[in-house]
């Protein structure tokens, strides 16, 4: 409740201080990064554009390349900061999928007006491999 913005005028009034270090007021920054909190074993791929994932397995954090040693520990606040992904596809393929939360099963997405009505953002939609495609069983299609 005590951040305010302002425009460049009164910004410029003020004098320039040293930079904040890591915290929860830090601002959001767009990487490519495996992150978790330190009171849960879940990860998340967060992309350049600042948009979170859940990583579903062991087999799909591996099939990125991922290494365990570079997974950074974040504050649960800062990770609540990134908004989650709307759909994904398979790289390489043209058809977009949503991923149902509650059974993490996936149902492609068949016309622009379905994708409309569903109130998706083209900005968090998110490539994936074939061995995460295939972790996601397939359920009906979105017409």
């Amino acid at each position: 409740n005590q951040v305010f913005t302002i425009n460049n005028q009164e910004r410029d009034y003020y004098k320039e201080g040293g930079g904040l270090t890591f915290s929860i007021l830090e601002p959001v920054k767009y990487f490519e990064k495996v992150v978790k909190t330190s009171d849960s074993p879940t990860l998340f791929y967060i992309n350049r554009k600042g948009v979170k994932k859940v990583i579903p397995n062991e087999q799909v954090f591996l099939s990125y390349k991922n290494r365990f040693e570079d997974i950074q520990v974040i504050p649960l606040a800062m990770l609540e900061r990134y908004p989650v992904f709307h759909a994904i596809y398979l790289s390489g393929d043209k058809k977009i999928f949503t991923i149902d939360q509650g059974t993490n099963t996936k149902h492609w997405i068949r016309s622009l007006e379905a994708f409309q009505r569903l109130h998706l953002d083209w900005g968090r939609v998110l490539p994936v491999n074939q061995t995460e495609f295939n972790t996601y069983p397939e359920g009906s299609p979105i017409e």
